[in-house]
């Protein structure tokens, strides 16, 4: 790869536009994790497998802007480790626990965040 005289002066003139301020951008300010377990009324068999019970992970999050304006979110998502992690080794507790684990590791790596970026 061969970098023109063109090329360089180009990327070199965009660089402060890189380092620009948007008026959008925030940063996380927390992230709290809760759980809901539920049993189903009659089980079911999804991909082959029989489910009884679903363990809801409820994710909020707080963000801020450079003036210090801040907003709330919510998300939730079942914990389907039948499906997303099917073992022939480890029971329906192994596998569940081990989603729970990397749940917490994510919220820890995302709560850690400081910089402001853009949202989305």
């Amino acid at each position: 790869m061969t970098t023109t005289r063109r090329g360089f002066l180009g990327a070199l003139a965009a660089a402060p536009q890189l380092l620009a301020q948007n008026p959008r951008d925030v940063r996380i300010v927390d992230v709290a994790m809760s759980r809901e377990d539920y049993t189903y009324r009659a089980p079911l068999k999804f991909g082959g497998a029989i489910v009884d019970r679903v363990t809801l992970l409820n994710v909020n999050v707080t963000i801020a802007d450079r003036a210090g304006r801040s907003a709330k979110g919510f998300g939730s998502m079942p914990l389907g480790n039948i499906w997303a992690f099917p073992s022939k080794t480890m029971n329906y507790s192994q596998t569940l626990a081990a989603m729970n684990t990397l749940a917490a590791k994510l919220r820890t790596i995302t709560a850690s965040c400081t910089d402001y970026a853009h949202p989305v």
